[in-house]
């Protein structure tokens, strides 16, 4: 079961994701702005998304000890 998502969207749809997820009652916060090559979270770095996607693509060989 997933508790979380990360959902982007163009800015001018950003309001109104919102407010639908308001009146559905659902949680939901604008936590930053992706861009170019990396997704920038409030005061936190830049994270690239090269790093993110090795982060979601390669753990599970790590795991299976492939890497």
């Amino acid at each position: 079961d997933q508790g979380r998502y990360v959902v982007t969207a163009r800015e001018a749809e950003a309001a109104s994701i919102l407010d639908e997820a308001e009146r559905a009652g659902v949680p939901a916060a604008r936590i930053g702005a992706v861009g170019g090559a990396a997704i920038l979270l409030g005061e936190a770095r830049p994270l690239p998304l090269d790093e993110l996607r090795e982060a979601h693509e390669g753990w599970f060989q790590c795991f299976m000890g492939e890497v």
